[in-house]
């Protein structure tokens, strides 16, 4: 059995996901029958050391993915990892949340629930604003509300729960 690697390299929302694969602790890469059952099982033995290399494979199963966006010892970069997966389940993808900074992530996939994107339009970091602007799963009215806060940021108002509104009044 051979694991293939590329070298690791730093992630960014524009870049795939990062690998610990020269950590000589991933799974095998590769993708055949049973290759679920070998993550779950290498998730069991070495639980949050090797999550950053689960959540960042391609074959990884969702709930394997959720296991890692929810557990508490869980690193930020996997949680990061979990966020840019397209194949996450909606409810993976909202508990990265949890992690600030996978909302930089979340707002560039195109999978992640309409409502967590219409939730990042107010978030305070430019880099979240423009990868949710690329993402073409924005619906009409996120976009609205993108360009609303883009050209008007005093038109935002946050509530007493933390949720933005649009100020149309203008």
């Amino acid at each position: 059995m051979t694991t293939t690697c590329s070298p690791s390299t730093p992630s960014g929302p524009t870049t795939a996901p990062r690998s610990s694969c020269g950590s000589g602790t991933a799974p095998s890469t590769s993708t055949g029958p049973g290759s679920s059952e070998r993550f779950r099982a290498a998730a069991v033995r070495a639980a949050a050391r090797i999550f950053g290399a689960l959540a960042a494979h391609p074959s990884a199963p969702p709930d394997l993915l959720l296991t890692i966006a929810t557990h508490p010892d869980s690193p930020a970069r996997a949680v990061e990892d979990v966020a840019w997966q397209e194949a996450a389940p909606p409810a993976t993808l909202e508990a990265c949340l949890r992690v600030p900074s996978a909302a930089v992530y979340l707002a560039g996939n195109p999978s992640t629930p309409p409502a967590v994107l219409e939730g990042l339009v107010s978030h305070p970091d430019p880099a979240v604003l423009a990868e949710l602007a690329r993402n073409p799963a924005l619906s009409e009215q996120t976009a609205h509300d993108l360009l609303t806060v883009l050209v008007h940021p005093q038109t935002v108002l946050i509530d007493s729960f933390g949720s933005a509104a649009i100020d149309d009044s203008e």
